[in-house]
């Protein structure tokens, strides 16, 4: 034989023996990896409403729910960002009216048309 058949098969050898070392099966696959759809994790309920008193709109009123507060506008509308599903209590307070500590907004579904009406009634003689 030749020196150059030689070679030519021994280049050949070492090109099979790489390629099928190259090429692995088992431990080194990777695992399917669990990716989390952040669409969930970004699920917003609301609690909205407005204050009055009588037919008038009350602007400044401090609404909180849990550690969600928010204050009123012009137009005495509030709106709290809340991240589950479940019963509030909100509060509503402000300077110079009697607090309402007692009230509940609960969170059922993705939408509800369902809107409640809370009162507020002034504070008087110092008093709450």
């Amino acid at each position: 034989m030749k020196k150059s058949d030689l070679f030519k098969i021994g280049v050949l050898l070492m090109a099979t023996t790489l390629g099928t070392t190259g090429c692995s099966f088992g431990e080194d696959e990777k695992k399917p990896e669990i990716v989390v759809d952040p669409a969930e994790k970004t699920i917003e309920y609301y609690i909205a409403g407005k204050v009055t008193e009588g037919t008038t709109a009350l602007s400044g009123v401090e609404v909180k729910a849990g550690e969600v507060t928010a204050t009123t506008d012009a137009e005495g509308a509030y709106k709290l960002t809340v991240d589950s599903k479940k019963v509030y209590t909100v509060t509503f307070s402000k300077e110079g009216y009697m607090s309402i500590d007692n009230a509940t907004a609960t969170i059922k579904q993705e939408s509800s048309g369902k809107r409640s009406e809370g009162r507020c009634g002034r504070r008087s003689g110092g008093n709450r």
